[in-house]
C-alpha cells in the first residue's frame, strides 16, 4: 500500500515514469479527483527513477486499470 494520493491520469505523458501512477494501490488509497496536470507541467509529479522498479510496477498495476 502506497500512503500517498495517488494519480489516475492515464492520458499524462509522464504517468510511465510518474510515481503517483505507478504505485500499488490498495483498497483505501487516495487519488486526485481530477489530473493535477496543466497541459505538459504536473506539480505532483514525482519521478520513479529505476526502470526495474517502474516495470515492477506496470506488471502490477496492468490489472487495475
Amino acid at each position: 500500500m502506497s500512503d500517498i494520493t495517488m494519480c489516475p491520469d492515464k492520458d499524462c505523458p509522464k504517468s510511465k515514469t510518474c510515481y503517483r501512477f505507478l504505485a500499488k494501490s490498495s483498497q483505501f488509497q487516495s487519488f486526485f479527483r481530477e489530473s493535477p496536470r496543466k497541459g505538459e507541467k504536473c506539480a505532483e509529479y514525482w519521478e520513479c527513477i529505476s526502470k526495474s522498479v517502474r516495470r515492477r510496477l506496470d506488471v502490477q498495476n496492468s490489472d487495475d486499470f
